[in-house]
């Protein structure tokens, strides 16, 4: 039975590797490559993490979903919820949602689409999974304060909620950048795409090493 393992070509060194403890100059992935994963070797906190860029295609949204990073760092999140739909109510039996008309999109403008899928922000209701594995998805735009949901809601109730907007091949909703002040501690290994990571000043000893990968 064949093996699927990238271990050998793409363990960590393979591909390169770099050392720092310097709070002055970062460390910049070469040129092809992203830094994979970064080790602290002391508890350190990072005055640059700037994730990868890739670009996304876009689906139906008001704000194109193209340069948009996919892993955290300290000036954006990986956080590409489409829109948040602001007092959102709906009576069990119906599949027509109300909400309030401060919906917006990461560029301040509404950004409600029909494909979307729905996930409440303040409770389970609309769960990300949905109802038996379905779903929640916004079918038609009946108004600028109304939209129709998918029948597979039709029993669930809604009470001036929060909801998020889920674009197809979003990435979810709900995560935040770190900052400066975030402490990683000795030890520790985090993984993601980068192209720049650099020590605070405030770090003294220890320093960490970064992993290039493609």
């Amino acid at each position: 039975m064949g093996q699927n393992s990238q271990e050998v070509a793409y363990g960590f060194g393979q591909m390169g590797s770099a050392f720092t403890d310097d709070t002055t100059l970062p460390i910049i992935a070469p040129q092809g490559l992203v830094i994979v994963a970064i080790t602290f070797l002391a508890d350190a906190s990072l005055a640059q993490l700037v994730a990868e860029t890739k670009s996304l295609p876009a689906y139906g949204t008001s704000h194109a979903q193209r340069g948009v990073p996919e892993f955290f760092g300290n000036t954006v999140a990986h956080d590409l919820g489409d829109c948040i739909i602001a007092g959102a109510s709906k009576a069990a039996a119906i599949t027509t949602v109300t909400h309030t008309a401060n919906t917006a999109g990461p560029n301040g403008t509404s950004a409600i689409n029909t494909g979307m899928q729905l996930v409440s922000l303040t409770d389970a209701d609309f769960p990300r999974n949905g109802l038996l594995g379905a779903p929640v998805i916004v079918e038609e735009i009946l108004s600028t304060t109304t939209f129709r949901v998918s029948d597979n809601a039709k029993t669930m109730t809604l009470s001036s909620q929060s909801l998020t907007g889920l674009a197809l091949n979003g990435g979810g909703h709900g995560a935040v950048a770190s900052d400066a002040s975030q402490v990683f501690p000795k030890g520790v290994t985090i993984y993601g795409r980068w192209v720049v990571a650099e020590i605070n000043a405030t770090n003294t000893a220890g320093g960490m090493i970064c992993y290039f990968g493609h």
